[in-house]
């Protein structure tokens, strides 16, 4: 599946620039980012990283779920094995988990969801499987 999801994530990349699409072209490159690790493609992952890092900063979108979401994938290149992955598999799942408590950081999940993400990877199974069955995360009330 990643396979196929990066041409139309290049596509949406690509697209000229305005208010309305940065959301979507910060979030095209998290999800980017993903379909790329899926693919093992780690000698691209740490250039994009820093890329488009420089983006989402640029654009005044550096919240903490993206933060975190660009941790994740530089952490999972600095692992050097796949046990080690596995821990920082469970690391970010439970940082997500607490990120997205904050009812402003809990939109993100409607761009891409990155706990269902790393559940998937945890797992080894699909994202449409886990959205299947998932349940919804509930945003404690103060």
């Amino acid at each position: 599946m990643p396979a196929e999801a990066s041409p139309w994530i290049q596509k949406l990349l690509n697209e000229p620039r305005n208010e309305m699409i940065t959301d979507f072209q910060c979030f095209s490159r998290i999800i980017h980012l993903a379909s790329q690790l899926q693919l093992g493609n780690w000698d691209v992952i740490d250039y994009y990283i820093k890329s488009y890092s420089r983006f989402i900063f640029k654009h005044g979108r550096m919240h903490l779920y993206e933060k975190a979401s660009l941790g994740f994938f530089q952490a999972c290149t600095n692992a050097t094995n796949e046990s080690e992955r596995r821990v920082i598999f469970q690391e970010y799942l439970s940082k997500f988990k607490e990120i997205v408590e904050n009812p402003l950081e809990y939109a993100a999940l409607h761009y891409f969801d990155m706990i269902i993400f790393i559940e998937s990877l945890l797992q080894f199974t699909s994202i449409s499987e886990l959205k299947k069955s998932a349940q919804p995360i509930e945003i404690r009330k103060n």
